[in-house]
């Protein structure tokens, strides 16, 4: 009982990563990542789980959250990538068109397999 109290007080305390300093531990395609997550999906997770990947694909829309977070959805021709913008780069993409080529480096956060997306936290906008 000792034992996971301490696992779980550790991982409450678990300090938050900034994206914008860390370096990415992944580049890849949106269509290169999908093709693994369609080859097995659990050991993808695994392999993806807190890292912070660095994409391309071309930006599909932009919306804004109750919750005044900024999502962008980017999508490759396999996929897409849910987005949620790091609140000092919500603004930028605004400049950004449909179907403009764009890179994100953010934190992975999961992959749904039923809407068939990835999602991503804290991304940052890499110009």
């Amino acid at each position: 009982m000792i034992i996971a109290l301490f696992l779980g007080f550790l991982h409450y305390n678990k300090p938050h990563v900034n994206v914008y300093e860390k370096k990415h531990d992944y580049a890849i395609n949106i269509d290169d990542l999908f093709v693994e997550f369609q080859t097995n999906a659990t050991l993808s997770i695994q392999k993806y789980s807190d890292k912070i990947l660095l994409i391309t694909g071309s930006l599909s829309t932009i919306s804004k959250k109750n919750n005044d977070h900024t999502n962008i959805v980017v999508k490759g021709s396999r996929g897409i990538v849910n987005c949620e913008l790091d609140s000092l780069y919500s603004q930028t993409i605004w400049n950004y068109q449909k179907d403009d080529p764009v890179t994100l480096k953010g934190l992975f956060v999961g992959f749904d397999d039923l809407l068939g997306e990835i999602q991503l936290k804290k991304c940052i906008i890499i110009e």
